[in-house]
C-alpha cells in the first residue's frame, strides 16, 4: 500500500467542518521537456483545422494549457505524437465546438511521455 496522506481529527465534534480535496497525476513533477524530440501529427491525411491551441480561452488552462483541439471527422484515426503510455482517454462525446458550453464534452487522450 502507498500512503500519500494521513489525517487525524482529534476533536470529533469538528467532523462536519472537515473537507479534503486532492489531485494527483502520473509522471515526474521535476521532468524537463526535451526540445530535441520531434513530434509527428496525431492524424493522417490532409491538413486539418486547429480549433483551439495552447492556452486557448475556452478550456486550455492550468494542467490543460498545452492541449490542442483538432477538427477531425467522426471515426478518424488518432495516434500518439510520440511514444508514451496512455494515462486516460474519452471518446464518448459527439458534440463540440469553440464555446464554453462544450467544455465538459471533450474527447481526449492523455499520454505520459518519458520527459514528463
Amino acid at each position: 500500500d502507498l500512503v500519500v496522506a494521513r489525517v487525524v481529527l482529534r476533536d470529533k465534534s469538528l467532523l462536519s467542518e472537515v473537507s479534503i480535496r486532492w489531485w494527483f497525476g502520473l509522471g515526474n513533477p521535476d521532468a524537463v521537456h526535451n526540445n530535441n524530440i520531434r513530434y509527428s501529427l496525431p492524424f493522417s491525411g490532409k491538413q486539418r483545422h486547429v480549433c483551439q491551441s495552447f492556452g486557448g480561452r475556452f478550456s486550455h488552462t492550468g494542467r490543460l494549457h498545452y492541449s490542442v483541439d483538432v477538427d477531425l471527422p467522426p471515426g478518424h484515426q488518432v495516434r500518439a505524437c510520440r511514444s508514451g503510455v496512455v494515462q486516460a482517454l474519452c471518446n464518448s462525446h459527439d458534440k463540440g465546438g469553440p464555446s464554453r458550453k462544450f467544455a465538459g464534452m471533450a474527447n481526449y487522450v492523455h499520454i505520459l511521455h518519458s520527459d514528463g
